[in-house]
This record gives structure tokens, sequence and C-alpha cells, in this order.
């Protein structure tokens, strides 16, 4: 994924709706993200898996957690988990859940994509582009800082990897920085660090 793209998504006068069908693994989730809206269908699934190849979910360990809160996205993070779009049903993750269409995936993706133009234009005339974005938005949590603590404190004995201990230190980079940019450019220096002890 160019690393141009999710900032000009994010510079955009027009609302990005990312309409998710099969599934968004890594940086397609990562890229769905950074978008104004997110609508799926229920079956598409969502992951973000980079703590198995000794990475960490870059942008998403700052925007999954704003989005979905502390208590839930840091644990898929840690886990790798595989979620349906089902399951994020009711959530801020998701502007809409569409039903799959019993005719088919064509009637399916048809429905999708109408919703998603649909999304697209009743944003842009609320006037609510820019503060639809994750980035702008604060955690659910009244405090992030103990919501961390929590988490941790219901997996005790988990095996520490470098990976892990990185995820953390991104996910209470986007907790301490204020300022988004400068939080995202400490998670990239994480990542690269991360990269760099593989080369080795």
């Amino acid at each position: 994924m160019s690393a141009h793209l999710l900032p000009a998504i994010e510079r955009s006068t027009k609302p990005v709706v990312a309409a998710i069908h099969g599934a968004a693994i890594g940086g397609g989730f990562e890229l769905a993200l950074a978008c104004h809206h997110r609508i799926a269908l229920e079956d598409a699934v969502l992951a973000l898996p980079e703590l198995t190849h000794g990475l960490i979910p870059l942008s998403g360990s700052l925007r999954l957690p704003r989005l979905w809160g502390i208590a839930r996205a840091l644990p898929m993070m840690l886990d790798s988990s595989r979620l349906s779009a089902a399951e994020f049903r009711g959530s801020a993750v998701f502007d809409a859940v569409i039903e799959a269409d019993p005719r088919g995936p064509l009637e399916s993706h048809a429905a999708l994509l109408a919703h998603a133009a649909q999304l697209a234009r009743a944003s842009a005339a609320a006037g609510r582009v820019e503060r639809a974005l994750v980035r702008n938005r604060p955690f659910p949590e009244a405090d992030p800082r103990a919501a961390v603590a929590d988490v941790l404190a219901r997996r005790p004995g988990e095996p520490e990897s470098a990976a892990r201990t990185a995820l953390l230190a991104a996910v209470q980079a986007g907790i301490d920085v204020q300022d988004f940019d400068a939080a995202l450019a400490l998670a990239q220096q994480i990542y690269d660090g991360l990269v760099r002890d593989r080369a080795v």
C-alpha cells in the first residue's frame, strides 16, 4: 500500500467510503479505517494479523482503538483475530452492515455500492466530511490508559515478543500523543525498528 494513499484519502474534501466484501486483511482493513465511512456485507472478513508476521498494524494500531475502543481493538490485534463484519454490527466501525442478497453476489455487491453512494451524498450534504475521519475521534473509553491495563490484566502469562511489545508501544503512543500525525510518526518508527530487526 502506498504511503501516500491514506493521507490523500484523509485530505479529500469529498467523503471516501470503503465498501467491503470478501476479506479486508491487514492493509486492506487499515485502508478502510482511514476512509470517512465504512460499510460491509455481513459475511466480509476483517483482520489485523501483522503480529503473526512479527510486525504491527502501523496505522491500524492508532485508528481501530479510537473507533472500536481499546477493550475490543487491542485483543483483536494481539490475537490476530479474524472477525466477520456481522460481529461489528452496531459499533462505530461500520456505518452499516448489509445483509447479503439471497439472489446472489452480483445483487449483493450492487446493493453495497448503492448504499455507499447514498452514504457519501448524505455525508457531503451534511458538511461533516472532516469530522468523520477516525483521526478526529476521541477514544470511547474515558480513561484509555486504564483500558489498556485492564486488557493486559485479563491476559496473565501471555508470552512476550518484540511485536507484542511494539504493538503496545504504538497503542500507547496513540493515547499519549495528542497530535495524530506525531503519534503516527512514532508508530512508524516502531514499525521500522521491527523491520530492521527482521533484516538482521
